[in-house]
């Protein structure tokens, strides 16, 4: 049973939470942030009542243009005047979200494998819901699947984030207007902040769970969330960074404990601005923009340049000197958006998500192919946000038309799953996995038109 579908359908579901910055992975410029005010921290969203009629629509694709767009594992999401679309685990062209909720805002997880996506609506009430709210191909619908269900307890949240990963099931937490942070959903490792490590129940795979939000301890008010494997960090007004949860992935630089379920400060006295999370490591951009990594760094996750540290229990400088306006983490693998709308990428490459033409490439780290420091994606168009899913991302160019690049095999590009151009088809990967070839595009592609 998927843990969002017990915690959500069963027991009145997980709550999502808005993000004032930027969450897990979503990336936005400062002309974006000008722009798209009200927006600026999110995503990729799911909203899908008609609001008016649309801003552009790309002359080859059909496609109109999205104020904010968000990757999930195998999935992706983006909001648009007219509504919520999402595309992947079954659809390779956008659909839009059922059930007439207008939603402001949502958000998807890299690392969630229950797939599922929250929204907020323009009074702050978070909703989640799984892919069978958008598709009919996606094989485990349960008949209350259909539809968004909204969370409970009542909050109104200002942002929010999805966690998860391969060491737990999923989590979320949420914001207020004031800076107070809510989590609810898997508290395995003390990731949900409130002091403890337990749950209401015990949920599938007998992990403690929270169906409802909690507030997280400790005092500090944020301006920014992000959820990821196993934790969640935090910036808190004045810039300082804390996360909790599995602590040789915080940041402490602290090896007497393994889990810190409250909010604990990252070392190395730094300002941050935003702070995103992927399955092992974490990035935040410092208020000058410099980006630093913590965390696993076996595929150059942590773009060093270095791949003889195989991890860091404190931050470290991304190689480069490159300066960002944001920054999103996927599945061993991270970008970096320029305020000249330029997007590098680093770590994992094997399914092109680096963007740079090649899913080869462009050098061999000691388990997969990678690139232990920033490469630029192979593209003239200039981004307005960015946001890292599993292994593909996704990204607004300035006149928000849609771009994608990466792995392909769920339709997560929107692209109609074509393979010309940048796009190619990979060998099957080695049993136990599925014997089929495995599309892929190697720089950015438009998605395709909606349905």
């Amino acid at each position: 049973m998927r843990a969002w579908g017990h915690i959500g359908r069963r027991l009145e579901g997980k709550r999502c939470v808005r993000k004032h910055s930027i969450g897990l992975s979503t990336a936005m410029s400062r002309y974006a942030r000008l722009a798209l005010a009200s927006l600026s921290a999110i995503v990729l969203a799911c909203h899908n009542d008609p609001g008016g009629p649309a801003t552009r629509t790309d002359p080859d694709t059909g496609l109109i243009s999205l104020a904010s767009v968000r990757s999930g594992l195998w999935d992706t999401c983006g909001i648009a005047t007219s509504g919520t679309y999402c595309w992947g685990l079954g659809d390779s062209v956008p659909s839009r979200v059922r059930g007439g909720i207008q939603f402001y805002m949502v958000e998807a997880s890299a690392l969630n494998a229950e797939h599922r996506a929250c929204g907020l609506t323009s009074s702050g009430a978070p909703y989640c819901w799984t892919p069978c709210a958008y598709t009919t191909a996606w094989t485990y619908c349960q008949p209350d699947d259909s539809l968004p269900v909204a969370v409970p307890g009542n909050h109104q949240f200002s942002t929010l984030t999805i966690g998860g990963g391969q060491l737990s099931p999923d989590h979320a937490c949420g914001l207020t207007g004031s800076g107070a942070a809510y989590c609810w959903g898997d508290n395995g490792y003390g990731e949900l902040g409130d002091g403890t490590r337990v749950g209401q129940i015990l949920g599938p795979g007998g992990w403690p769970t929270d169906t409802a939000p909690v507030a997280v301890v400790g005092g500090p008010r944020f301006t920014t969330i992000s959820a990821g494997g196993s934790r969640t960090c935090g910036i808190a007004v004045g810039g300082d960074a804390y996360c909790w949860g599995l602590n040789a992935l915080l940041g402490t630089d602290d090896t007497t404990s393994e889990f810190i379920p409250v909010p604990t400060p990252v070392v190395g006295g730094l300002k941050y601005s935003t702070v995103s999370l992927g399955v092992a490591h974490t990035c935040a951009l410092t208020l000058s923009g410099a980006a630093y990594c913590w965390g696993a760094n076996y595929i150059g996750e942590l773009g060093t340049g270095d791949l003889s540290i195989r991890w860091s229990r404190a931050p470290v400088p991304v190689a480069g000197q490159l300066s960002f306006v944001a920054v999103s983490m996927g599945d061993r693998f991270g970008c970096g958006l320029t305020d000249a709308g330029e997007v590098y990428c680093w770590g994992r490459n094997t399914e092109g998500q680096l963007g740079n033409g090649d899913a080869s490439g462009p050098e061999q780290c000691p388990i997969e192919t990678c690139s232990p420091r920033p490469v630029r994606v192979a593209t003239s168009i200039r981004f307005s946000a960015i946001s890292a899913g599993g292994d593909h991302v996704c990204g607004l160019a300035q006149d928000g038309i849609a771009y994608c690049w990466g792995d392909n095999r769920s339709g997560e590009l929107g692209n109609a799953r074509a393979t010309s151009g940048p796009c190619g088809l990979l060998p099957a990967l080695p049993p136990p996995a599925a014997q089929i070839e495995r599309p892929y595009c190697a720089a950015p592609v438009k998605v395709a038109r909606q349905r």
